[in-house]
């Protein structure tokens, strides 16, 4: 999901959220981006060559539970009166924090590609840049894109909260 936003900088994101991958993981992350088109509300199929989406700031959950609390995104996993599990993660403004699963995936690869063959990768901002887009996914496979997973894994997100 794409969405464009207001200027406020959030500090963190939590999600309330189960997870069963049956030895899969999960993918909750949210982007915040940069991106120099204006046209057709930056939309990355609309991208042209001379485009830059710049990333400002990532939290990025990848777990085989939904009770992990290495990643070094996750501030804290607590169980809320619903039974859900409420992940809080803080946005980390510039670099990616070392060992953020933003590293494992093809967010920076320049092999990423849109519809028309241009480059849709993200390049490394300061962290200073504007906010004009907000990238989130949430996905019961982390390999999901590629159609890869476990049958039967099943991530269910009862609510997302922005924290500024």
């Amino acid at each position: 999901m794409i969405l464009a936003c207001p200027t406020g900088r959030p500090e963190y994101i939590e999600v309330d959220f189960t997870y069963n991958g049956g030895g899969d993981s999960c993918d909750i992350y949210i982007v915040l981006e940069n991106r120099s088109l204006v046209d057709n509300n930056g939309m990355n199929q609309y991208r042209s060559s001379s485009d830059v989406n710049k990333l400002v700031a990532s939290a990025w959950y990848r777990s085989t539970t939904d009770s992990d609390e290495s990643l070094p995104d996750v501030v804290s996993i607590t169980t809320n009166e619903s039974g859900f599990k409420t992940l809080r993660m803080k946005l980390q403004y510039g670099v990616p924090l070392e060992g953020s699963p933003i590293y494992d995936t093809v967010i920076f690869s320049d092999q990423l590609l849109n519809s028309k063959g241009i480059d849709n990768h993200v390049v490394q901002g300061t962290g200073e840049e504007d906010v004009t887009h907000i990238r989130m996914a949430m996905a019961s496979s982390a390999k999901g894109d590629v159609y890869k997973g476990t049958v039967g894994a099943t991530l269910i997100v009862d609510a997302l909260r922005l924290i500024y």
